[in-house]
């Protein structure tokens, strides 16, 4: 009887074969919040939050668009728009929850007419106000893990 060499292809299909055995739920889109200078050209810091959701972009900009009718308010041009901005009025907490929108957000110890926000406060913020005017969103933030393969060079220009 030969003995059989598994090749680097044998244990690929069989990983696969494995790993295809595994219940996977469907998830229908993916989407990368990103926080912070995502256009790059100021700090060029930013902070990208994954998450899975039954809607597209396309329907979570709608249900965010509507959002902010209902609210007279858009955090994404009004809110932490400047560099070290990373307050929320008091008054502009009181308006959201108005509308049910709760946020557990620091006091400013310098001023009590401000709350801090954090990148995660923010994401948490648009959130809710999708759900504030879209039935049926659901959604799920998730956190991969990184595979650093190098390429330091690539981004030096």
């Amino acid at each position: 009887m030969q003995k059989v060499q598994k090749t680097p292809s044998r244990i690929k299909r069989r990983v696969l074969k494995i790993t295809c055995k595994k219940e996977v739920k469907v998830v229908k889109h993916i989407i990368n919040i990103v926080v912070g200078d995502w256009s790059g050209d100021g700090h060029n810091v930013t902070s990208t939050f994954v998450m899975k959701s039954n809607f597209s972009r396309e329907e979570m900009n709608a249900a965010y668009e509507i959002a902010t009718e209902m609210v007279g308010f858009d955090i994404t041009k009004h809110l932490c728009q400047e560099h070290e901005d990373w307050y929320i009025s008091a008054e502009l907490v009181e308006k959201f929850q108005g509308f049910g929108i709760s946020l557990d957000l620091e006091e400013d110890f310098e001023n009590d007419e401000r709350f801090e926000m954090t990148p995660e406060d923010f994401v948490n913020l648009y959130i809710k106000l999708i759900n504030l005017s879209a039935q049926g969103f659901e959604h799920e933030m998730i956190k991969g893990v990184d595979i650093n393969i190098g390429g330091y060079g690539l981004l030096g220009m």
